[in-house]
């Protein structure tokens, strides 16, 4: 994989674990998954069931 462009390859074993885990956990933000349910093309199923969940949600609890 090569270096990302950009990003100086001065970065210690800290400094990398940092960016990692930052990488990470904006990967499991709601706007992360928003973003990649735009993307998609769903069905007429999948929608309907989308549907239902976002108005289930109340917005305060957790929907698993």
């Amino acid at each position: 994989m090569p270096w990302p462009v950009g990003i100086p390859r001065t970065l210690n074993a800290e400094q990398r674990t940092d960016r990692a885990r930052k990488a990470a956990l904006a990967r499991t933000t709601p706007e992360h998954h928003i973003a990649a349910l735009s993307r998609l093309t769903l069905t007429i199923e999948q929608r309907t069931q989308l549907a239902a969940l976002l108005l289930r949600y109340d917005g305060d609890e957790d929907v698993a």
